[in-house]
């Protein structure tokens, strides 16, 4: 997949990608890679948008699992 951004969420750096019809998000905590992907239709600004919305709410959600994993691990150790 091709990377197309770049941007920081919640203190992570998340990459964006896209390659033949899907779109796609990807971020590492701890040498873990962590990410998903969406096919995208067509190229309906619709569409586009729509699938924009689902990784970056896929993303959020990532997020919050393995901040509370990695903090539960930690606080275990």
């Amino acid at each position: 997949m091709d990377k197309i951004s770049t941007f920081i969420l919640k203190g992570q750096s998340i990459d964006v990608l896209y390659n033949n019809g899907k779109l796609a998000y990807t971020f590492e905590v701890g040498g873990k890679s962590y990410g998903q992907k969406v096919e995208v239709s067509s190229r309906s600004i619709m569409d586009i948008a729509s699938a924009t919305f689902l990784l970056l709410e896929n993303a959020l959600e990532t997020i919050e699992a393995v901040t509370k994993l990695t903090e539960t691990n930690e606080s275990n150790s």
